[in-house]
This record gives structure tokens, sequence and C-alpha cells, in this order.
């Protein structure tokens, strides 16, 4: 009866002593720095005109990681932009993928002649990629280059043995990546634009109107990327400073030209002068605009190209200021280039089109040649030169003053004509100006709030009327959310690791039940004895 006793009081010990002899030694070993990771992605351009679809349709990523170009389905590939070249980019269609992420240089400006000719193709081809994947960018890093391998090294190779890749899908690690934003749905609602509209006005009655305009938005196939430094920040640097340095001459109300000059940043420039079709389209019937200049790319090189619908008759105000942009250009040099509008497509060459259209005599001033050269619309926009921005706004300030005040020809006979004085155009002003708006992007599916917080600032500091921000809605286009966000690389076990555990946890579970109960027995048989 005594063993029978001390046999019931010690049997849950008995338990606890044979799982521990049975038990698996564990270790906590420290998780690597890179078995986790997070990184800013950007995501492929997206938008809809006419109810047609561009770029990466999808934004949210939850899935396995995947090795380039092993035909795994519901994957998503980690892969450098340099993989994609050659037309490889078309076979995207051919994978069954849930995301791709592209690796892109950490800076554009340290590439080769060679691989800037190279990604400025593999741009030209995103643009019209349209795809219901989600595709993200994410910058080069020692820690990128790191997660990239280590992705790589937990996908089963085509040349394992069968046995080999059996049992690595079973307990091998792999590498889940996900989204931090997982919205249901990622279309901008009642999405608006605005308009910033600022004014020097003159004291005398019935004034003209001399209207500039330049765009403020930026564009690429990387929006969230894109700072479009020249197209069209040096427009928004150009029109702002062309305000400071005109405005000391309208503090003299006696002395002031006799004209209005109406400033605007326009929005939805890259996407057909949504800004100035809205300007446009509430303009006061009674209300005349007597000339508009539109910025548009000019803080590259000299001489400026002048973009025109048709040219103009003699004695109109545009011919007379054209002569004037020609006698205060350096060495006296304008190029003059007139295309006809096409009003078969579906976007507009030029921003100038857009008043043409309306029988508002327009022109556009810019470096480039051509409206459609790949470089407006380009990530690699990230630069201009001061130098060269500088001497653009001198020659439009100058002309607009001796067009204003009509000064004689006389004024400006020798080759290097000059009114103002180098410090008229502040450098250290153009410097700052540029840093602000060049700070963040301006694409427009971004949050633009701060942006046109600063901008709007700038321009009612120096006009001498109520600063006018005027909200508007795009027609024909649809725009979506998302333009970045935070990807996150987690290391976890393989799909199958949790059940295999589980199977060897009831094996064991079943193997310990087993010896107990024979163990129980042996017992009771002992007691019994």
């Amino acid at each position: 009866m005594v063993l029978v006793e001390a046999y019931d009081i010690l049997r849950p010990f008995y338990c606890i002593l044979i799982l521990m002899l049975f038990r698996k030694p564990s270790f906590v070993f420290g998780t690597s720095d890179l078995a986790n990771l997070e990184v800013k992605g950007y995501r492929l351009q997206q938008y809809d005109i006419g109810g047609v679809s561009y770029g990466s349709r999808g934004w949210k990523l939850m899935h396995e990681g995947g090795r380039w170009p092993d035909e795994m389905k519901r994957r998503c590939f980690v892969v450098f932009w340099t993989h994609l070249i050659n037309g490889k980019l078309n076979t995207l269609p051919n994978y069954e993928l849930s995301g791709l992420i592209i690796i892109v240089p950490s800076s554009f400006q340290n590439l080769s002649a060679s691989s800037l000719k190279i990604f400025k193709e593999f741009e030209t081809k995103l643009k019209t990629l349209s795809t219901p994947m989600a595709i993200y960018f994410i910058r080069d890093s020692a820690q990128v280059r790191q997660i990239a391998a280590n992705v790589d090294s937990t996908i089963p190779r085509a040349t394992d043995s069968y046995w080999k890749q059996i049992f690595n899908s079973v307990t091998g690690d792999s590498y889940f990546i996900a989204t931090k934003n997982q919205l249901k749905n990622n279309s901008l609602v009642a999405f608006q634009m605005t308009n910033i509209i600022g004014k020097l006005a003159c004291k005398f009655s019935k004034p003209k109107t001399i209207l500039i305009v330049a765009y403020y938005d930026s564009n690429s196939v990387i929006p969230g990327l894109s700072n479009s430094v020249d197209s069209n920040g040096s427009g928004v640097v150009a029109l702002i400073e062309l305000m400071a340095v005109l405005k000391k001459f309208y503090f003299n109300a006696k002395a002031s030209p006799r004209y209005d000059i109406v400033f605007m940043l326009s929005a939805g420039g890259k996407f057909n002068y949504q800004g100035s079709r809205n300007y446009l389209d509430n303009l006061d019937d009674g209300k005349k605009l007597d000339l508009v200049i539109c910025l548009d790319s000019i803080g590259k090189k000299q001489p400026m190209n002048v973009h025109l619908s048709k040219l103009p008759s003699d004695k109109t105000a545009m011919h007379k200021f054209i002569k004037e942009l020609k006698a205060f250009s350096p060495n006296k040099e304008l190029n003059i280039i007139r295309k006809p509008i096409n009003r078969k497509h579906s976007k507009l060459a030029w921003e100038h089109e857009i008043y043409n259209m309306k029988q508002i005599p327009a022109f556009t001033l810019s470096h480039y040649e051509a409206h459609d050269d790949p470089a407006k619309d380009s990530v690699l926009d990230e630069s201009i030169h001061i130098d060269a921005l500088k001497a653009n706004i001198k020659t439009i300030a100058e002309s607009l003053l001796s067009f204003m005040f009509n000064l004689p020809k006389e004024t400006c006979n020798q080759d290097n004509c000059s009114i103002l004085s180098e410090a008229a155009i502040s450098t250290d002003r153009l410097q700052s100006i540029s840093n602000l708006t060049n700070s963040m992007s301006r694409a427009i599916s971004s949050n633009q709030n701060v942006l046109i917080e600063e901008l709007s600032n700038l321009m009612d500091f120096y006009t001498n009327t109520n600063l006018n921000t005027t909200k508007l809605e795009p027609l024909f286009y649809t725009f979506y959310d998302i333009p970045e966000d935070t990807i996150y690389f987690i290391k976890t076990k393989a799909y199958f690791y949790e059940p295999y555990i589980g199977s060897l946890f009831f094996v064991y579970l079943f193997l310990i039940y087993n010896y107990a109960s024979k163990l129980h027995d042996f017992l009771i048989y002992l007691t019994t004895k």
C-alpha cells in the first residue's frame, strides 16, 4: 500500500521528468540586423486617361520573395534594373507575379555615359508599361544588396536534387515581403489641384495684361523619386525671381509700367496643362490677355528656344516682344521653332497651345527643341545650371522692361546689351528658391499641401495685390495615391515548416504517451507484485 500511495504522489513528477529527458534543448540566437529590413519604396506611376490605364495598378505587397527569372507564381521578385534590359522587361506578363521590386542606383549622377543611355531606354519602356502587379523601386545600398542576396539564397535552385529541394522547402528559411500601406482602394477621390496666382498691378486705368505662367508639378515613371529640377523646377524659380526683380518697378505709381503682370504657377502641367485650362475656363469675358509667356525648362543651357504655333504678324505684341528677346539674348542668339497645334492628339505639346486655341497670343520659352524629349519627364532630371538659369532670367526681365517701357531701339545696339546690373538677379535667391522647390517631390499623387503653402508664401511676398489660390479638378485624368511606401523584408521559416514541426511534435507526444503508458503499466506491475 505504501508503494501505491508513493506512486500516486510521484506520478506527475515522473511525467515531467520524462518530458525533460526527451526534450530537445533549445537556444535563442540573436538574429542578424539584416534578417529584417525596412526600406523606402517608390511605386511605378499609375494614372488613367480616357479609360486607358498606365503604370502599376497594384500597390500592396504581402508575398514570399522569389528569384528572377525562376517561373514561380504568386511571388515577389527582387531584381536589379540591369537584369530587366535587353527586352526582358517585355517578358513580365509571362510571369504570374504578385509584385516586383527593382533596385535602382543610389545616385544617378554616378552612372557612366553608357549606363545613362541604357537607363534612359529602360525608363522609356516603363512609360508605356501597364500591369496589375505592384512594382516598386528601391535605392541601391550595401544593406539592400545583402538582403537581395539573402532572398536569393533562400530560393531552391533548379540544379538542386529533388530531395534537397523538398528538404529546403520544409526546413529552409524564406523572406516575406510586405508594404506598410494596405489600403483597399488607392484612387484619389474628389482630388483637387491648385493654381497659385499673384499679380503686379499698375495704377493706370485700363492697363494691358501680360501673363507669365510656369507649371510646378514634377513627373517621371517613378513619381516619388521625381524632383524634375529643370522641367519644370527651373520655370518655377524663374517666375518667382522675375516677380522679385520687376516688383521694384511698381513702387512708384507714376513711373511704373502701363501693364499688369499676372504670375501663375499652374497645376497639372505634366498632364495636359490642367491649370492653364482651368484658368482660361474661368477667365472673365471682358478680361483680355495681351501676351502670355510660358516658362518650361530654362535651367540648362543657352540660347533659349521660342516655341510658337504660328509666326506672329508684324506690329503685334508678340512679334515686338520676340524682337526684344533677341536683342537682349547673349550674342543676340535666339532660336524660333514653329509647330502647328495637333488637335487630334490627346495631349498638347506645349502650354502656349492651350492659349492659342483661344486666340490668345502666347509662346513657350525652353532650352528643349522638342516637346517629347525624354529628358523632360525623366527621373534623371536632378540638376540645373544656376549660371545658365540666371542669364535666361536676366534676358527675360530686360526684354519685359524694354517692351513695357517701350525703350528706343538704340538702347541695345551692341552684341551683349544689358539694362539691369548683374546684382539685379540674385544668385543666392535663385539657389534658395531652387532648394525649396526641389526639396520634395512635386508629383501630383503626393501630398502637395506643404509645397503649395511654401510657394504661396513666396509669391505673396513679391506681389503687390492679394494672392489668389484656385482649386480645380482634373479633366479626363484619374490619379492614384501611394507614390511611395515602406517595404518590409521579414525573414521567416519555410511555408511547410510549421506543419512539419507540428507533425514532429505530434509524433514526439505520441511516443512519450506510449512510453509513459508502458512505464505506468510497469510500475503498477511492481507495486502489485
